[in-house]
């Protein structure tokens, strides 16, 4: 939910369990903080246990696309690769852009040490993607202890 202030942005952003926003912005926090990483995390669409402790032993502070995609997809309820069939055509990952509009998420052009990574996307959180997707990171596992 979000309050609107004087009329811009609203001031207040939460984004929606099961969002692409949500699962992003967990997703980068818990790369960043691997001891955050919620122990027993359900894959929204199987609802099947997935074990974490085996990503807890890296932190990394910025992901790329693919790597980002493939570690949030189990906490997005819509598919992070492939666009809607509907008009639009926008997959969930569209939200990146409102992310950086919002000064969360940075995008990075990376340096992986290839010959030709000129075009590897990376991203990376901003201080306020970071302390909402530690929010983000709580409520999950407040769910998922149910």
């Amino acid at each position: 939910s979000s309050a609107r202030g004087g009329g811009g942005r609203p001031k207040h952003y939460t984004p929606e369990y099961g969002s692409g926003p949500f699962a992003v912005l967990s997703t980068l926090v818990e790369s960043m903080y691997p001891d955050l990483a919620v122990s027993d995390c359900y894959d929204l669409f199987t609802r099947c246990l997935i074990a974490t402790s085996q990503d807890r032993s890296r932190r990394e502070l910025s992901l790329t696309e693919e790597k980002l995609k493939y570690k949030a997809q189990r906490r997005c309820r819509s598919n992070l690769y492939d666009k809607s069939l509907g008009p639009g055509g926008r997959n969930a990952f569209a939200c990146m852009e409102g992310l950086m509009a919002r000064d969360m998420v940075r995008r990075e052009r990376g340096n992986l040490g290839t010959l030709d990574d000129s075009n590897i996307v990376k991203w990376s959180l901003m201080k306020d993607g970071e302390e909402l997707g530690k929010a983000c990171l709580q409520y999950e596992k407040a769910v998922n202890e149910e």
